[in-house]
């Protein structure tokens, strides 16, 4: 007896479990005699151009109303995001538990959900989500299947077969001892240092759901509003980074244009925000800062830097207004979003202005990670905490003196931001050659592309303090310094306990994988993953 084309179950899952998924998937369609579309698996994320990523969000949708029965592959971290993903979904189907009587024998009114529990440290009888959340599924508490256990999985087998099968007979204990002992060994897996890394930066990723990527960005990190496009050189599970030295910066000759059939509204736009001079610019364009953008995303790779050893950042002029103006479009409109991150996949070019920024982590000669929270004045992101300064490469400032069109290391770069936002000279307090470039990275909610950096100073914590505190800076960017170890750094990329810029916890993090490496933040991962169950 084979199904009706429509899906019987919908499976909601994170990426790290697409085995178990699939397991269950294939256990579903054997018992049952289900056809290949009867059951409709949901990851997480899925490669997407605009058109890919729009017919799976209605293939979610259409499947999510059809599906008799709802489950959920559940974990401590991934009930949340559920909920925060199909909540209106699952509203408008009029949910119904598998505690729940049908208020009319017969008749299917309601989508049944069956929390199915992969994670063997969650607790099920702890209070499940929001308040909200409880009062509308009805359940008192975070009731569910576990996995790895028979009798549960004959339980569920018992809730799910009249649901999705009314004609259906088969030996439940039998069965649901069959499907236990095929998901054990994938929810034993979870607890290997790896697969708890996997779940934390699937995650991580959570920010960026819903956001149209190409196939090629799909495995990038991905924390709050940052996107690693390049990784600047990795060697034994750490980062290696690039020193200032290594990164020359190159300036093409033809600035950005704006598209010809987008002119007409980049002049109102223009002359809008030229009503508030003081905050943008006037009518004559004055305050319209010249910038430099990113115009082709570098390949960092020994066979491809020149014979010096270096790698080329090629930028152009691009105006202020421009960029907004873009950044103002993006925010609107999702497929234009995906239809130029598909155009910078595909031909490394971008297609859209930006700003090129440095965002350096500094890390003091005691190995704490310095925060700053950012002046209630600024115009981006005021009163939030940063790791740690931010600052936007200058036409003027940081090219060779009289030879502007002379490629040039980012080292003037560095000094700068390292002098203008924290009053630091070269020699006495750092080195250029104790800085690393990381990453080249999209913050994707401005659609900005930018450099992560490292500098370790030559300054403790409490010398840093009293340097910041005795000194005169030439930018006043942060009022309040915190200090991070690496251990309280990597619990504020998992946990935060400050409202952070969007790019700071990516920079915290990037850092780490510096300075630390991934087997470190593997171990320290699964062993608060093992504290927390």
């Amino acid at each position: 007896m084979s199904r009706p084309k429509r899906p019987a179950v919908f499976i909601s899952y994170a990426g790290p479990f697409q085995a178990a998924a699939g397991v269950l998937k294939g256990f579903l369609q054997s018992t049952f005699s289900f056809s290949e579309d009867a059951v409709f698996l949901a990851p997480t994320s899925v490669a997407a151009s605009s058109v890919e990523h729009d017919n799976f969000v209605a293939a979610i949708t259409r499947n999510t109303l059809d599906a008799d029965a709802f489950i959920i592959l559940a974990t401590r971290d991934y009930t949340q995001r559920f909920w925060c993903r199909y909540e209106v979904l699952l509203r408008s189907t009029g949910l119904k538990t598998s505690q729940h009587e049908r208020s009319v024998p017969g008749v299917v009114d309601g989508v049944q959900w069956f929390p199915v529990w992969v994670d063997r440290h969650a607790k099920p009888a702890m209070e499940f989500g929001k308040d909200e959340y409880l009062r509308f599924t009805g359940l008192p508490r975070a009731q569910g299947y576990r996995g790895w256990v028979a009798e549960d999985m004959e339980s569920l087998l018992r809730a799910l077969g009249p649901v999705i099968a009314s004609n259906f007979s088969i030996d439940y204990k039998a069965y649901g001892s069959g499907l236990a002992a095929q998901l054990e060994p994938l929810v034993s897996k979870q607890d290997i240092p790896d697969m708890v890394f996997a779940r934390f930066l699937d995650g991580l990723r959570e920010s960026i759901q819903g956001f149209p990527l190409p196939e090629e960005f799909q495995t990038n990190h991905v924390i709050d509003g940052a996107m690693t496009l390049t990784i600047c050189r990795a060697e034994g599970g750490k980062i290696t980074g690039l020193s200032p030295s290594e990164v020359v910066i190159a300036i093409e000759n033809e600035p950005f244009a704006m598209p010809t059939d987008l002119e007409r509204e980049y002049f109102k736009f223009f002359h809008d925000k030229a009503r508030d001079p003081g905050r943008y610019w006037d009518a004559n364009g004055r305050g319209d800062g010249d910038k430099l953008m990113l115009s082709k995303l570098p390949l960092i790779a020994s066979d491809q830097m020149d014979a010096g050893g270096r790698v080329h950042l090629r930028v152009r002029p691009v105006k202020y207004s421009q960029v907004l103006f873009f950044q103002e479009r993006f925010v609107k409109d999702a497929s234009l979003v995906a239809e130029n991150l598909n155009a910078l996949a595909r031909t490394h070019d971008a297609p859209f202005p930006s700003i090129l920024c440095l965002h350096m982590v500094i890390v003091t000669s005691d190995e704490k990670v310095v925060i700053v929270r950012r002046a209630p004045t600024l115009h981006y992101y005021p009163g939030k905490y940063a790791a740690t300064i931010e600052e936007q490469l200058h036409p003027r400032k940081d090219v060779i003196v009289g030879q502007p069109d002379r490629p040039f290391s980012v080292e003037a770069w560095v000094r700068r931001a390292l002098n203008e936002e924290v009053a630091l000279t070269e020699d006495h307090q750092f080195a250029p050659q104790d800085v690393r470039i990381l990453s080249v990275f999209l913050e994707h909610t401005i659609m900005n592309l930018s450099l992560c950096a490292l500098a370790r100073i030559r300054l403790d914590a409490s010398s840093l303090t009293a340097h910041l505190a005795s000194n005169l800076r030439p930018d006043y960017e942060f009022d309040r310094t915190v200090f991070f170890n690496s251990d309280e750094a990597l619990r504020e990329v998992v946990s935060p306990s400050l409202a952070h810029h969007p790019t700071s916890r990516y920079r915290t993090f990037m850092a780490l994988l510096h300075a630390s490496g991934q087997d470190w933040i593997k171990a320290q991962l699964a062993d608060l993953d093992a504290k927390a169950g």
